[in-house]
């Protein structure tokens, strides 16, 4: 482990043959994906990407097009693992470390977006348009109506692999979540009523959509990149825990809502 890390440490972002072909993505990915399984439990992941991430972003300080480049990268490859918590330290770097000055302008609008939704900051609230699908008694029209200690909003869709065989065990799960007053709300990025009825119509809480993929109000607000994607709010909508998967949501609520 950590003869390879190591070896990982020493590689040449400078190098202009890592931007060629494929390499970088290949690269970023390949040093994220050792040590998300090598480095045991998820502080110590998060201690070494997090280590990385200041190796490597150091080393590109100098060359603007090099830095947004690998910033990009890196950030593209830790949303689309769930690594929020490293996700979150990189944004906070790009922002606050002065070493880290060269940001184009459109990457930089991007992590100020992503910065808000930080644990702990408080999530815009989300209006039910008319595709919305309620469970019997449930009559609020957007999110800060809903009535429960903690809100799960799950973004997820019918096209998405993953999302049809994870967002089912919420649905199985549901009647605990209900026990620790945590209601459920599911925002489908489905483009069309067909696929949208399919997908969210059996689930038993709240499902709703605007029909506009990545480019809906909510999926904007609350910057997202990939599905599914979970994030446990309390009652006044802060960010409690953006979560990775059902078990880390199990961990969560048996450590945190009682």
């Amino acid at each position: 482990m950590s003869t390879t890390l190591a070896a990982l440490h020493n590689i040449n972002y400078t190098d202009t043959r890592l931007y060629k072909n494929g390499l970088l993505k290949e690269a970023v990915e390949n040093h994220i994906c050792f040590i998300r399984n090598s480095s045991g439990r998820l502080d110590a992941v998060f201690k070494d990407i997090n280590t990385s991430i200041d190796l490597i972003m150091d080393q590109l300080k100098d060359d603007t097009e090099k830095f947004n480049l690998i910033a990009a990268k890196m950030f593209e490859v830790l949303e689309q693992k769930s690594l929020f918590t490293a996700v979150e330290y990189l944004t906070k770097k790009l922002l606050e470390d002065q070493n880290c000055s060269c940001l184009n302008q459109d990457f930089e609008r991007k992590m100020q977006k992503y910065a808000k939704m930080a644990e702990g900051s408080t999530a815009t609230d989300i209006h039910f348009g008319a595709a919305t699908y309620y469970p019997r008694g449930i009559t609020a029209k957007k999110l800060s109506e809903v009535n429960s200690d903690y809100r799960l909003v799950i973004f997820a869709a019918d096209w998405c692999l993953h999302c049809l065989e994870e967002v089912p065990k919420i649905g199985a799960y549901y009647p605990m979540l209900k026990e620790k007053n945590v209601e459920v709300i599911l925002v489908s990025l489905d483009e069309n009523a067909s696929d949208f009825a399919k997908f969210a119509a059996p689930f038993p809480f709240i499902t709703t959509t605007d029909y506009k993929k990545w480019g809906g109000q909510a999926a904007t607000n609350y910057q997202v990149y990939a599905t599914p994607s979970y994030f446990l709010l309390d009652k006044d909508l802060k960010i409690v825990k953006r979560l990775n998967s059902m078990q880390h949501l199990k961990v969560v609520l048996d450590n945190s809502v009682k």
